[in-house]
Parts: structure tokens; sequence; C-alpha cells
């Protein structure tokens, strides 16, 4: 994405941020954004699919807990 956005300034556009429709919260992507200076804003994330998974009865407790443990260390997450 932040591809993207260095060709659309290369051809003189004022890129302001980027929407999308969902995020994992990758702590990379976070830093890359910032670092770029682009705002990203998304409709959802994955902190809140795994909310609502949970309240809506898809996944158990332990399921959830899993879930976490996936969003605290996705790059190298194995079960």
């Amino acid at each position: 994405v932040l591809d993207a956005v260095a060709a659309a300034e290369r051809e003189g556009a004022d890129v302001i941020g980027v929407v999308a429709i969902f995020t994992y919260e990758l702590p990379k992507a976070e830093k890359n954004f910032a670092d770029a200076g682009v705002k990203l804003v998304t409709l959802s994330n994955y902190t809140e699919l795994i909310k609502v998974a949970k309240v809506q009865g898809y996944i158990t407790a332990d399921g959830l807990q899993l879930l976490k443990k996936f969003k605290e260390n996705q790059e190298t997450w194995q079960d």
C-alpha cells in the first residue's frame, strides 16, 4: 500500500492518508505507516473482530485466548 502511496505522490498527488477495510494491527505495518507520515484509517481491526466473534458465540473463551496470543506475535506465532 505504501508503494502505491509513493507512486501517487510521484505523479503529483497529495496523499492525505489511506483508508482500508481491515487491519491485523501488525506492529511493523503501523511503524511503516508512521515512518512514512501516512495516516491509516480502517473500518475494523483484528482486536474488534475477535471481540465480536466471542460475543456472538463464534469462538470459545479458549479460542479467544489463542487468537489473542496470535495477535501478540503474529509473525512468529505457532499453535
